[in-house]
């Protein structure tokens, strides 16, 4: 959808194909969760495409960041920018219930989500796994 969105834009809009062109050093790419691991740019726009269905509920099933590891998969792809990382998303971290799943990466999200939204003062309420007080 995103990649069907942003060419429809290109489309009405001409200039914006030198953003996408081959010769520019960093020309903008569209990548999924597992296959961001060696990529980096100044700035990274990171889509929760994940939300609602049709019938209004929200499954707690994110993909590879409820496997094994996908503490990991969600820790590349927060890491990918330089300068700045922006964040869509349908819901905020309130809206994610990690009561009963065994998820180390939903837990994760969830914090991201957090900080994504409070920003710094979010990290003194995560003390999970520190060693030693807050910096």
């Amino acid at each position: 959808m995103i990649e069907d969105l942003l060419d429809s834009e290109r489309l009405k809009d001409p200039n914006l194909e030198w953003y996408f062109a081959d010769e520019r050093n960093e020309p903008t790419v569209i990548k999924n969760l597992e296959n961001v691991q060696g990529d980096e740019r100044d700035v990274i726009l990171f889509s929760v495409t994940f939300s609602k269905d049709a019938q209004g509920r929200r499954k707690m099933d994110f993909g590879a960041l409820n496997r094994e590891g996908g503490e990991r998969r969600l820790n590349v792809a927060v890491t990918r920018a330089r300068q700045e990382l922006v964040i869509f998303s349908g819901f905020r971290k309130d809206h994610i219930d990690t009561e009963g799943s065994r998820s180390l990466g939903l837990r994760h999200f969830k914090a991201f989500l957090d900080f994504a939204e409070r920003g710094q003062i979010a990290l003194n309420s995560q003390d999970e796994g520190s060693q030693g007080g807050f910096d």
